[in-house]
């Protein structure tokens, strides 16, 4: 996570590169990490809210972070090109402190 040093956005934290390893998926490992970094998050002064893209068809992700509290905020089309070569859409979720 990070955030900007620009004033007008440094309220917003950013959460990016999150992966969990296909043996540790359903676990909670994904939960617990991201628990703790939003509890770090309200501990930094000025932060009002923390966000993230996941990409489009990563269900349990979405679902993930929806638990959390997190909602989708925006879809950002022709994200990135995915293995089987097909461009997927970024979800833009955030989560308000």
């Amino acid at each position: 996570a990070g955030r900007s040093n620009r004033d007008k956005i440094r309220h917003n934290m950013d959460v990016w590169g999150t992966y969990v390893t296909p043996a540790a998926r359903g676990l909670g490992v994904c939960a617990g990490m991201m628990r703790a970094l939003i509890a770090e998050a309200r501990t930094c002064e000025g932060v009002q809210c923390l966000k993230l893209g996941v990409i489009d068809g990563n269900i349990p992700a979405l679902r993930s972070y929806e638990a959390l509290g997190f909602s989708t905020f925006a879809t950002e089309p022709m994200f990135m090109r995915v293995k089987d070569g097909t461009i997927a859409a970024q979800h833009l979720m955030l989560l308000k402190l």
